[in-house]
């Protein structure tokens, strides 16, 4: 069986094509998006995408493609790949994604692809205007705007918590390169490589290359990431962040959808977590987040005002915890007998013994 490099990119024939839209990205076209239908499967798109490189880029084209309601199945990302540059008989001065996507199903059939054409200018016209928004320094503000409407899609999805998506991270040092392989097995969930993605940002890490493999309801991705400068990452404790961290994070992008302001619940996150790794109580702080029901508690108290954040969660993060944990637990215990005597009693008229 081919590996999904040589499907992908090594494919001789999309070569010029490829080539060809390389040549197209420019200042002025800061992205630009190709998607014809699979010959190996008609109720699949394959998009082919060349932009600039910038941190995070990987992170908002996964965001993007989601969207647009696809589901990535398999492809390969890179950015100025000299390999790459060479079989193109150009320079890869930013970056290429070649993926093949298609409608999320609902466990029976595949859901029908758009047009191609249609397809192509709607995503090449989202992702120039994330491009150029970063290259004016406004990346908070849409990956704010990105972030809300991936709640808003994923909270359309049935993601019940029996399937909740797992997923294990190991890392592999890459031989004759300062880069680190970040090879993620596990279940496959809408979504699940764009909170990946956007996961290794948060933690400042960076993206240069991505390999794709989804199999029926699972994952096999591998992703070479540095330091977000570039650097190699050497220190044990940004390998354990690695390790540990992002995946905490992953999980918690899964709650947003219940936060008023997602995209700063997530970067509160990523700010009290920079705190508590150092803590001796770290693991069993960890474990404590890890849980579902705290996850969705935090979630929300994240998602609150800023002035509350500043002036007391910010500063006073130990006492969280046993605050978010008690009312986790709580919901907990909650069954649906429970809840339906709480809503018998409050439907009971005012003055009766029972209602008293």
């Amino acid at each position: 069986m081919k590996s999904v490099e040589e499907s992908a990119l090594l494919d001789a024939e999309s070569m010029p094509m490829v080539a060809e839209l390389v040549q197209r990205v420019s200042a002025d076209r800061p992205v630009v998006v190709h998607a014809q239908t699979s010959q190996d499967n008609p109720s699949r798109l394959k998009l082919v995408i060349c932009g600039r490189e910038y941190p995070g880029w990987f992170s908002d084209l996964c965001g993007s493609v989601t969207l647009q309601n696809l589901d990535i199945r398999e492809g390969v990302a890179v950015s100025r790949a000299a390999d790459l540059s060479e079989r193109l008989a150009s320079d890869l001065p930013g970056t290429l994604t070649i993926l093949t996507v298609r409608r999320p199903s609902d466990g029976r059939l595949e859901a029908a692809i758009p047009d191609a054409e249609s397809l192509a200018a709607s995503l090449q016209e989202l992702m120039s205007q994330i491009a150029d928004e970063v290259s004016r320094g406004s990346a908070d503000q849409v990956r704010a705007e990105l972030m809300e409407g991936f709640c808003r899609h994923i909270a359309s999805q049935d993601r019940s918590e029996s399937g909740k998506p797992e997923i294990n991270i190991q890392l592999d040092d890459l031989p004759d390169t300062e880069h680190l392989q970040v090879v993620v097995t596990g279940t496959d969930s809408p979504g699940v490589l764009f909170e990946l993605a956007n996961s290794l940002r948060v933690s400042g890490f960076r993206i240069h290359r991505a390999q794709i493999t989804s199999g029926d309801s699972a994952i096999s991705d591998r992703l070479t990431v540095t330091e977000f400068d570039g650097s190699p990452i050497h220190s044990d404790s940004r390998r354990f962040e690695l390790e540990n961290t992002v995946a905490l994070i992953r999980r918690f992008m899964r709650w947003l959808s219940s936060s008023s302001e997602p995209h700063q619940a997530l970067q509160r996150l990523r700010g009290l977590l920079d705190q508590m790794i150092s803590t001796e109580d770290w693991s069993q702080r960890a474990a404590s987040l890890a849980r579902p029901e705290v996850l969705r508690v935090m979630a929300q108290v994240l998602g609150i005002s800023p002035w509350f954040w500043e002036e007391f969660l910010r500063v006073r993060h130990a006492q969280l915890f046993p605050v978010l944990e008690a009312i986790a637990q709580q919901s907990a215990q909650l069954s649906q007998s429970d809840l339906r005597a709480e809503l018998a009693a409050e439907q009971m008229p005012r003055g009766t013994d029972a209602a008293r």
